[in-house]
């Protein structure tokens, strides 16, 4: 089965800190044919200077190292807010701090895996020996 981008596409109106407002609120609910398995597939790799327009427009997430980018995808793309709502809680996913794209600037070669999940792009620190993806 082949995937495209647009079987990826998340609508979702609103991103913040406490909450994903899920788009099958605003009555655009689609099935969803993709699995974890097409997801991790789609997992590439990228350094900050291609990462920073997506931080610059709020559109970038950092995962924990705890979780799977395909899994986190999954949920995102499956509309599963109560499980994204949790990991944003317990600060498993989201927004990398000002001091994290500071110390990223400074080191633009630092490698990144990354999944894109329209409009989110979802990235983990790669090949690093320290817990750097904790919020403060």
């Amino acid at each position: 089965m082949t995937v495209n981008k647009e079987e990826l596409a998340l609508q979702v109106d609103q991103a913040c800190w406490g909450w994903l407002r899920p788009h099958h609120e605003r009555g655009r609910r689609r099935a969803m044919t993709v699995n974890k398995e097409e997801l991790a597939l789609q997992v590439d790799q990228a350094c900050w200077g291609w990462l920073r327009p997506h931080h610059e427009r709020g559109a970038l997430f950092l995962v924990d190292g705890m979780l799977e980018l395909p899994e986190v995808a999954l949920r995102l793309a499956v509309d599963d807010s109560q499980q994204v709502q949790a990991w944003l809680a317990s600060r498993l996913i989201g927004k990398p701090t000002a001091a994290q794209a500071g110390a990223w600037e400074r080191e633009p070669e630092q490698r990144f895996a990354m999944l894109v999940v329209s409009p989110f792009v979802l990235i983990q620190e790669v090949d690093t020996g320290e817990d750097k993806t904790k919020f403060a």
